[in-house]
């Protein structure tokens, strides 16, 4: 009786599977291999390695290599139960040994990897490395024999699991690669400035360091904040980028950046700023070895932004967006300046209230995240106290895992000081930190303030103490100086 031909399953990802030993066997998705498939495996070698990364080269592209890798990873990662520690043996095998079969779409994608990512990765089985020449071309290992191929080296089980480590390590290589620093444009913006390094990136907008070519002026560098408008809805994003460009020009205070001009092109508008290389108040935190800045530091950074910030709001100006990462040095030892007014409106009168929601979320005051409206110089303090208490400590009074946990918080609006915070500036953020609004300082208000203006004072002091002499130390009792004329309890 004739033996019923088995079908093959074409879920699986090809009809075809390499031994980890390098044997090519005919693949039965259905059941155990046939007789025909053992003579076949058991006869001379005729398909040697080069068969095998040929079938592979064709795999490559295939759309089912996706699929069997992410079956592969799975097969690894699926945890395994005490029964099942064994490691599954092939049926029927030509030389009777229980290997392993790793199909051939996964060894064809991974060297592929390895190839892109430029070096093999150390403690990769010699399986997924294809042999080479000493020019770098493939080349081909003749059987021996015996009639195996070459490789014998099987990977166990924690070998599978660095094959799929070094693969996923190669392709976060190969996408690494990819991701190169933006290549200045060519030509000249507004036939003056030449864009020569590439700054960062924010909401809306490139930031590019640029070189004034005008004769006598090469030594000119600026900022050019480049809005691309066919990215976003662009109609929109011009009204925000002019009104942005010409709040900044209304706004001269040795605290906020300078805008000198604007241009505007078919595909781009570009705004030329003043060009700050100190770094953020943030890159300045990260780099400290202990956390947070010395108060004489932090005094004169929090006089200097609260003075820019002051004078915005007298104008009727609200920034919206005050943080750490839009407060940057002139120079490494320079002085503060606030930017990125991308979300500054200016109000019709001190009153006028707000109910767009924007701003970075660990910045937002607690009437902002509890959706109400709210007054646009009174989330600006909120933030500017968020700013002093991450200059004095390191870290953001109010954080969460998720956004959620954050929102929590912030409208509880409870907070801790760490340890080495001295009292006076503890008063300040805890006034300007405060869940109703209104009562919160105003930013004339925490200029006043005796941690804002002690050094100040305690110049003064030194000097009055230096003009006129102590008076001697009284040998009267204290209640008898009470009873004595108020000039005696002057001079006492």
């Amino acid at each position: 009786m004739t033996p019923e031909p088995r079908h093959h399953d074409d879920s699986c990802p090809e009809h075809e599977s390499v031994d980890v030993e390098g044997d090519p066997l005919p693949h039965a998705c259905g059941g155990p291999a046939t007789a025909a498939g053992i003579s076949a495996a058991t006869a001379p070698v005729a398909r040697g390695p080069s068969a095998v990364w040929s079938q592979a080269d064709k795999l490559e592209n295939s759309p089912k290599t996706a699929e069997c890798l992410a079956r592969l990873e799975a097969m690894v990662a699926r945890p395994r139960s005490a029964s099942a520690t064994r490691r599954p043996s092939r049926p029927s095998s030509a030389h009777g040994h229980p290997f392993q079969r790793m199909p051939l779409t996964s060894i064809a994608f991974a060297q592929q990897a390895m190839q892109r990512a430029g070096a093999a990765t150390p403690g990769v089985p010699a399986v997924l490395q294809r042999p080479q020449s000493a020019s770098g071309v493939p080349t081909v290992q003749r059987p021996s024999s015996a009639g195996a191929v070459g490789v014998t080296q099987r990977p166990s089980s924690a070998g599978a699991v660095r094959q799929i480590q070094a693969l996923k390590e190669a392709k976060r290589c190969m996408s690494a690669g990819s991701l190169q620093r933006p290549t200045p444009p060519h030509g000249l913006v507004g036939e003056k400035y030449r864009m020569v390094h590439y700054l960062g990136k924010g909401t809306s907008a490139q930031v590019w360091e640029a070189v004034d070519e005008r004769e006598g002026k090469s030594d000119r560098k600026v900022a050019i904040k480049v809005f691309d408008k066919h990215k976003g809805n662009w109609p929109s994003r011009s009204k925000q980028a002019a009104r942005e460009a010409k709040l900044l020009q209304a706004l001269n205070h040795p605290a906020i950046v300078k805008v000198f001009e604007t241009f505007d092109a078919p595909f781009k508008f570009h705004i030329v700023l003043e060009l700050l290389t100190g770094g953020s108040l943030r890159q300045l935190l990260v780099s400290q070895r202990s956390p947070g800045l010395d108060e004489v530091t932090c005094r004169n950074l929090f006089e200097q932004i609260c003075g820019g910030l002051r004078f915005c709001h007298g104008r009727n100006i609200v920034h919206r967006d005050l943080k750490l990462e839009n407060i940057i040095l002139e120079s490494p030892t320079g002085p503060a300046k606030i930017i990125d007014f991308g979300f500054a409106l200016q109000l019709r009168s001190f009153e006028q209230r707000l109910r767009v929601f924007c701003g970075t979320p660990s910045y937002m005051a607690p009437e902002l995240v509890m959706g109400k409206e709210y007054s646009g110089f009174c989330t600006d303090m909120w933030a500017l106290g968020i700013v002093l208490f991450g200059m004095l400590t390191g870290r953001l009074p109010f954080e969460g895992q998720t956004e959620s946990q954050l929102f929590s918080k912030i409208r509880r609006g409870t907070f801790r000081f760490p340890d080495g915070v001295s009292e006076l500036p503890q008063r300040l953020i805890s006034g300007i930190l405060r869940i109703d609004a209104p009562t919160r300082s105003t930013a004339s208000q925490a200029l006043q303030h005796r941690w804002v203006t002690q050094q100040a004072n305690d110049t003064s002091e030194g000097q009055s103490q230096q003009s006129v002499p102590r008076a001697r130390p009284s040998s009267v009792p204290a209640y008898m100086r009470r009873l004595r004329s108020p000039l005696l309890q002057v001079h006492s």
